[in-house]
């Protein structure tokens, strides 16, 4: 059994090379060692300057679940904001303005919850945060 399954992952590794031709020996899946390397270096995450360390599945799918938990509650509460506001323009007297009043600060606070989500956003923060603060100690 597991010889059959060696041979089929040896063939789908054979394909994979045929289809990156040149740059095959670059490719981290085609090279163990290559492929180490890459992860211990942290190339995909050198703004930081640190690489996530997890000691087994366990701990990446514990992460999966925060990351997943998290983005379903972001949207929970945009959907609830969005109820609210809704909510507001069906009950005012002049429900127009009430309604670009309402619509406009919804907008606004959704493009700044990304805008400090993203990593411009971060350093955004930071900035300005050491900018009135002083240097910030991490």
């Amino acid at each position: 059994m597991h010889a059959v399954m060696e041979q089929r992952f040896q063939q789908q590794l054979h394909r994979y090379r045929a289809n990156l031709g040149t740059s095959a020996n670059r490719s981290a899946l085609l090279s163990a060692e290559r492929g180490v390397n890459v992860a211990r270096s942290g190339r995909n995450n050198q703004r930081t300057g640190q690489t996530l360390r997890f000691a087994n599945s366990q701990q990446v799918a514990t992460v999966q679940r925060f990351v997943s938990g998290t983005n379903m509650v972001g949207r929970g509460v945009l959907v609830l904001d969005f109820a609210m506001r809704t909510e507001k323009v069906y009950h005012a007297q002049n429900s127009w303005r009430e309604g670009v009043v309402q619509y406009s600060g919804f907008v606004t606070s959704a493009g700044i919850g990304t805008l400090v989500l993203s990593p411009a956003g971060w350093v955004v923060l930071i900035g300005a945060a050491e900018h009135l603060e002083g240097p910030i100690h991490i």
